[in-house]
């Protein structure tokens, strides 16, 4: 590939090639859950860096960063499709991200806390004397 193409094509151009590219594999929510990735955690942080630059970047700190906002599944989905891109343009514009050194965070899985009958049956009392819509639905996610 020529310096200039690595000079030229931004982040922004290069997921949006990756989307198309996509689109004909995946189902369209698969799309749309990319894209919503895309517009919402890439593009402002990357969109106007060029590839040259992205290949400086360091993906674990901002992947670090993420960690402390968002729970690890969604972290570990957005780091997939930060992947899926960047592979993308590996093959394409025949560069190196050393993808390998890019972590992914493990998923961790809370443990459900379930009510016992005295809190549930005093949540149902409460959303029985509330005029309240939300308390209908409450009331609905505790039937069995």
């Amino acid at each position: 590939m020529q310096k200039e193409s690595i000079n030229k094509i931004n982040f922004n151009q290069l997921a949006t090639e990756w989307l198309l590219f996509k689109k004909t594999k995946i189902k369209e929510s698969t799309y749309l859950n990319y894209k919503f990735i895309i517009d919402n955690r890439f593009i402002i942080k990357f969109g106007k860096k060029t590839l040259k630059e992205l290949l400086q970047y360091n993906f674990n700190s901002y992947i670090e960063m993420l960690t402390k906002t968002l729970s690890s599944k969604t972290v570990k989905d957005t780091v997939s499709v930060l992947k899926g891109i960047l592979k993308y343009a590996e093959m394409k514009y025949d560069i190196n991200f050393k993808l390998s050194l890019v972590s992914s965070p493990s998923i961790y899985k809370k443990d459900i806390e379930i009510f016992s009958e005295r809190e549930r049956r005093r949540i149902e009392r409460y959303c029985f004397k509330s005029n309240d819509i939300k308390a209908l639905g409450l009331l609905m996610s505790l039937c069995r």
